[in-house]
């Protein structure tokens, strides 16, 4: 027996009748359901002939984008009632996961990132000198859970998303930078996001030390000259803002935008198009 309403179950029934009077009316009722129309609709993205896999497609992508946006929107108004204005970034990455994997639940980000805070707490505790923090954390994140840079496949949409990077052990600087980020702020830490250009970094953010942190390369240790000369090399222009932390805001906006210019790349406007309202929401405080 199917667990959805009579009328949800007729509307699935009419999705093969493509006559123009009736598919828009049919996908506008489909749409009203929001997530129970998700659940619905998703075994039917894979079955069915290709006209109907077409249309379960995009009025999958739309109930996705609008959720997303949705749940942008309600992190920005609760940045505006925060100390610092800022926004939250487990919130952030986790509403852009759930925009192209739906059904991917922030209880299982959270007990995954919580796992490596748990497993790190015993051996950090037993740390007497900041280089000794450093040495467990980046064998741990390096070598023992072995997350790494997709250098072969820079360009997937899926080194953006934080379950896929979290399952994969692969993605871009700045993901694998969160995932270190997500855990050290679990244990407090002192690591801050370094949105350096061309290539977002982390910093150990004590008084008196200059370590930065290169998670896409193994978690390669680097002095503040060593991160200038990058950017000298890159052909950017130096600037002391580069190597300042940055803000929860600041992590998000760049990796919403990295991807909507990988999808609008690929001419993909359908992903490409709501990550950039996305960016508008959050750009606008």
């Amino acid at each position: 027996m199917s667990p959805y309403s009579s009328e949800l179950n007729a509307l699935l029934r009419l999705l093969d009748d493509n006559d123009r009077r009736v598919a828009p009316a049919v996908d506008e009722k489909i749409l009203a359901y929001g997530d129970t129309a998700l659940m619905a609709l998703q075994p039917l993205a894979e079955a069915g002939n290709e006209m109907i896999r077409e249309r379960v497609s995009r009025l999958l992508m739309q109930i996705s984008s609008e959720r997303f946006l949705r749940e942008i929107a309600e992190v920005q108004d609760e940045s505006e009632t925060s100390s610092d204005g800022d926004i939250d970034l487990e919130s952030g990455v986790m509403s852009l996961a759930r925009f192209a994997y739906p059904f991917y639940e922030q209880e299982q980000m959270e007990e995954t990132i919580g796992s490596f805070a748990r497993r790190l707490q015993t051996r950090l505790s037993l740390c007497g000198t900041h280089g000794e923090v450093l040495k467990v954390i980046t064998f741990f994140f390096s070598c023992e859970e072995m997350f790494t840079g997709n250098n072969e496949d820079y360009y997937n949409p899926d080194n953006s998303y934080i379950n896929k990077v979290l399952e994969d052990r692969r993605g871009i600087p700045i993901s694998l930078s969160v995932v270190w980020l997500l855990t050290a702020r679990r244990l407090n830490l002192p690591i801050a996001g370094i949105n350096l250009p061309g290539h977002f970094m982390l910093k150990y953010d004590v008084p008196k030390v200059d370590i930065y942190i290169d998670p896409f390369n193994g978690g390669k240790l680097l002095s503040r000259l060593d991160c200038i000369r990058f950017m000298v090399n890159a052909g950017y222009k130096f600037s002391e803002q580069h190597l300042t932390p940055a803000t929860n805001r600041q992590i998000i906006i760049r990796m919403f935008n990295n991807l909507a210019e990988i999808y609008s790349q690929k001419n993909d406007e359908l992903h490409a198009e709501p990550i950039k309202k996305a960016v508008t929401i959050l750009s606008e405080y």
